[in-house]
């Protein structure tokens, strides 16, 4: 008995799956999340192209979340309700900022920051159970959380491209010259100060 529990205590590997399913039942509230925020953040958007990006970026967040439930489905659990306070606390601060922000190209720039922080905190999430299915060589569960991971990164890097590039077109109507949303946003910080 003594070794018994000597090797339960000592050997994190017993403990890696019940870590592994805390982690995607988190992952998988999050996803749902994801969804209504990005629902909500494409509404409030003013940038076409920001606004099919977004939409296009709801559209994968339903199909990773059918990829989690039968995830965790295989591995005999079944996705809880609930929602993640981090990813809460992410989206609320952005919305108080779109609240009083009237400009709608810091809008824009605005959602993308917040859409940033939360597609950065999801991957950091899905590399932490990559981390635990690789310990535990589970070879289907592995493949498919980074085959989630590397569809989040491309979403990550098109908001991150969008922020950084001559491609919003709401306020550039009406204020010239062109000019990206960083550089707009730098501005608005000199503004302010």
């Amino acid at each position: 008995m003594g070794n018994y529990l000597k090797y339960h205590v000592m050997n994190p590997l017993c403990h890696y799956r019940e870590f592994a399913i805390q982690r995607l039942s988190l992952q998988h509230k999050i996803e749902r999340q994801s969804q209504t925020y990005l629902d909500v953040f494409a509404h409030k958007a003013t940038d076409p192209l920001l606004k099919q990006v977004i939409l296009d970026a709801h559209t994968e967040a339903k199909d990773r979340l059918k990829s989690l439930e039968s995830l965790l489905l295989s591995m005999d659990v079944i996705a809880q309700l609930g929602y993640a306070e981090s990813t809460n606390g992410i989206v609320y601060e952005g919305l108080q900022r779109l609240g009083v922000e009237p400009d709608p190209f810091s809008r824009d720039a605005i959602i993308l920051q917040t859409l940033i922080l939360l597609y950065d905190y999801k991957l950091a999430n899905y590399r932490i159970i990559i981390d635990y299915f690789q310990a535990l060589e589970q070879e289907y569960p592995l493949y498919v959380t980074q085959s989630l991971l590397e569809n989040e990164k491309k979403i990550l890097y098109q908001f991150r491209k969008l922020l950084t590039a001559d491609v919003m077109s709401s306020s550039r109507e009406t204020s010239p010259p062109p000019q990206s949303v960083r550089s707009g946003m730098h501005e608005q910080v000199v503004r302010d100060n």
